[in-house]
């Protein structure tokens, strides 16, 4: 994957051009201004492309509108570097559309775990697979195809047919032989492709899947033992599963490799433009003070604690429509919050101040984001309380779900954004 990576500042482009390049296999071109970028387009084709805010020459919001205008570059998906608070700025830059934002000075801790979600979701969108959103997840739901698993270790191999047996047909293969020939006799949905595949090893077979007009376009899973080997295979596939003999997390680790690419509800009419870039803008801001932490973005867990408050609450951005937010967290976290916004010691939190704080931090988001976008009419009251079941958005409905959580894992906000109509 070809990468343009923009930025005045070295040590920047360091800091990602070395995750970039060593950890995902990447090929980095570098530029210091806009007008290099421009120069660098001009010459070479690139799936993705990194922008500084504030540069000398020609900055990154002057680029990005350039890039926008153009025939030739107006797709290419941008992520835009930026310190920037100020709201007039960042309304243009949603309203020109990004696919992702990384706030300055960058969380070294968390790039990694930023990166390894922004070029998964590119990947299931690249060049030569379908133009659909969510292709990728489509084909895996798809039951009536079989899924092929080439893999030479025996008791994964098993595990994942008796898992994913139940409900469609599986298709075990030890070797690169067997799986390149069960490719052509079986027309699988989906591979999965391990490692210890004999004389047609994995970059072999990888190969000739790709060369073959007939199979190029075949879904492509790599099998991985962690997440860094993961990573380091993840270009030339579509997706990556890590290993496990767990068939609950093995299930778990699906429905993650099905959401893939997905897009759900962020450009539908209802929602305002640009509206999960503003929601991660304003939330790692709002969520950081509540918590007195760095928050980052991350997959939803799959077992959620049992007790959570619940905020909900309604923007109204047009005349003709509506935005539902509901914030969601689990009760530790807002007993955090509590002491962090009202400066109390943590020994002496009461119910009401936890409610009272998941509240405050609702409506510091709130605020916020009403604030960068034109709002028609006032807020709705929002209505707090506690619940022991908290479910995201599915993939068919429109609106965004996100989930936020502290670089120690121990604190996690869940927001969701919702189209409703009031015409």
């Amino acid at each position: 994957m070809k990468v343009l990576l923009v930025d005045d500042d070295r040590s920047t482009r360091y800091l990602i051009g070395r995750v970039l390049t060593k950890r995902f296999g990447c090929e980095v071109t570098e530029a210091a201004d806009g007008r290099q970028a421009l120069e660098a387009l001009s010459h070479d084709r690139f799936h993705l492309a990194f922008l500084d805010v504030q540069m000398p020459v020609m900055d990154g919001l002057e680029t990005l509108r350039t890039l926008r205008e153009s025939p030739e570059h107006s797709a290419l998906q941008v992520v835009m570097l930026t310190g920037e608070r100020d709201e007039t700025i960042i309304r243009e830059i949603l309203e020109l559309g990004v696919f992702e934002y990384m706030a300055k000075p960058l969380n070294i801790a968390r790039l990694t775990d930023r990166l390894r979600r922004m070029l998964r979701t590119i990947i299931a969108q690249r060049d030569g697979a379908p133009t659909d959103p969510g292709w990728f997840g489509q084909a895996l739901r798809r039951i009536d195809a079989p899924l092929l698993i080439i893999e030479g270790r025996t008791p994964f191999r098993r595990c994942f047919a008796e898992t994913f047996g139940v409900n469609r047909q599986v298709i075990e293969a030890e070797s690169g032989v067997a799986g390149m020939r069960d490719i052509v006799a079986s027309n699988p949905g989906v591979v999965f492709i391990g490692n210890d595949l004999g004389v047609l090893s994995e970059p072999l077979l990888l190969r000739r899947i790709r060369s073959s007009p007939a199979f190029s376009h075949l879904p492509r899973v790599a099998l991985a033992d962690n997440e860094e080997e993961a990573d380091g295979r993840l270009i030339g596939y579509d997706g990556t599963l890590v290993r496990t003999l767990s068939p609950e997390t093995l299930l778990r680790r699906m429905a993650d490799l099905m959401r893939l690419g997905e897009r759900p509800g962020w450009e539908v009419p209802e929602l305002p433009p640009g509206c999960r870039a503003t929601a991660l803008l304003v939330c790692e801001e709002v969520f950081g003070t509540a918590l007195a932490a760095e928050m980052m973005l991350c997959d939803l867990p799959g077992v959620a604690p049992a007790e959570r408050v619940s905020v909900t609450g309604r923007i109204v951005f047009s005349p003709g429509g509506s935005v539902r937010i509901e914030l969601a967290c689990d009760v530790g976290t807002a007993r955090r919050a509590a002491t962090n916004l009202f400066g109390i010691d943590a020994r002496m939190v009461q119910e009401e101040n936890v409610d009272a704080a998941a509240g405050q931090v609702f409506e510091l988001l709130r605020t916020r984001m009403a604030a960068i976008y034109s709002v028609a009419g006032a807020f709705d009251t929002p209505a707090i309380q506690r619940t022991s079941r908290w479910n995201p958005l599915s993939g068919d409905e429109p609106g965004v779900t996100l989930c936020f959580q502290a670089p120690t894992r121990e604190h996690e906000f869940w927001l969701t954004l919702r189209p409703i109509r009031t015409a």
